[in-house]
Order: C-alpha cells, then sequence, then structure tokens
C-alpha cells in the first residue's frame, strides 16, 4: 500500500533482503527540487541464527547488510523497513508538511531508535526520553577507524559526534557512551549522554 500510489517502481534483493524504489514520473528538471515522492521500502527476512557456526554466521551477514542499508538512506523522508518484529513502525506519512517542529522531530526519532534498536536498550532509551535528551539522528550506524568497520553504535547524535555503543572503540571519531545493559546502570548513563551532548556542543 505504502508504494501502491507511485507511477514507477523497482526492485533488487539478494538472500534476506529486499529493496523497493517506487517514484513518480517527473521531468529530469523537476529532480533536484523535491524528494517528496521517493519512496523505499526495506524488506528483511532474517534467517534463525541457530546455534550453528555456519548459521550464526548466516544471520549476522544479513543483519549487518540490513543496517549498511539503513545507514545508506536513513536521510531519505520515504524511507520504511519493514521486518519480523518491527510491526509497530509505521510508514512515514508523505503527505505531511517537510517542516516539523523540534518536539515532535525528537519524538518521532526517539520511536524509530526504540523500534529498531535490540530490546535490551529500551530502558535506557525510555530514560533518555524521560529526561527530555533530544532525538538521535543515527541508528546502528558503523564505527570505522583506518577504513576498517570496527564496531556498530546503537544510536548517536551526528553533530555532535556522540553516540551509545555496547562496546568500547577507541579511534572512530566519535565521543562513546559505553552501555552494556547487563552491568551499567542506566541513571549514570543517562548523566553521560546528556555531560557529552552538553560538552560538544558548547
Amino acid at each position: 500500500m505504502f508504494l501502491a500510489s507511485s507511477e514507477a517502481a523497482e526492485h533488487v534483493g539478494t538472500g534476506a533482503l529486499d529493496l523497493y524504489l517506487a517514484c513518480k514520473k517527473i521531468s529530469p528538471t523537476e529532480w533536484a527540487q523535491s524528494d517528496n515522492d521517493i519512496r523505499l521500502l526495506l524488506h528483511a527476512v532474517l534467517p534463525d541464527p541457530g546455534e550453528v557456526p555456519a548459521a550464526k554466521t548466516l544471520y549476522t551477514e544479513a543483519w549487518r547488510g540490513l543496517w549498511r542499508l539503513v545507514n545508506l538512506f536513513q536521510g531519505a523522508r520515504g524511507l520504511h523497513v519493514e521486518f519480523d518484529g518491527l510491526d509497530t513502525l509505521a510508514p512515514p506519512d508523505m503527505l505531511d508538511p517537510v517542516e516539523h517542529d523540534e518536539l515532535g522531530a525528537g519524538a518521532a526519532a526517539w520511536e524509530e531508535a526504540r523500534a529498531l534498536c535490540d530490546k535490551a536498550f529500551h530502558s535506557l532509551i525510555d530514560a533518555l526520553i524521560a529526561a527530555e535528551t533530544p532525538g538521535p539522528d543515527r541508528i546502528g550506524d558503523d564505527l570505522l577507524a583506518g577504513g576498517r568497520v570496527i564496531g556498530m553504535m546503537e544510536f548517536g547524535w551526528a553533530d555532535a559526534r556522540v553516540a551509545v555503543s555496547e562496546m568500547a572503540v577507541d579511534e572512530v571519531g566519535w565521543v562513546l557512551i559505553q552501555f552494556d545493559p547487563e552491568t551499567d546502570q542506566v541513571g549514570e548513563t543517562v548523566s553521560r549522554v546528556i555531560t557529552a551532548l552538553q560538552e560538544a556542543r558548547k
């Protein structure tokens, strides 16, 4: 239904991932004026991770592929992601005005983060929302050092270069706030995130 009103559509897919692109038939002179007609649907059927190393490898590759595509297209207004367990995230309303108030944009960003991040991070996300922390604009980005992927953030703020990550990694160009859901205190982590954002924006 999200793609049905478009005039042109294309599909590419490999393994567990399918990407559908739909748009209106407009002249090249109109392309640079607006992206309101572009709709991207990223659909994933993640394999069972199982207990066998080969199955775990397939799952990891599919999961990383999904997040790389999300990272690539998350700036597009018309991106919608679908996979099992993500049925609460509605497709974007393409009829909404582009301008959103800061509070509304922040709430939408946190809603997206809560839907896409591991459930183990929900308590931290809920505490950050309660503390009126600005919504993140990066979710699941790869962390790079020397051109190599050495980790992944859960979510972050690109302008402040601050991010939350389960693992501690160095020299990635971000101030990383490590949060291990099994051992770290939510309240202390919230304080560290808010302090890091304030310091970065001075």
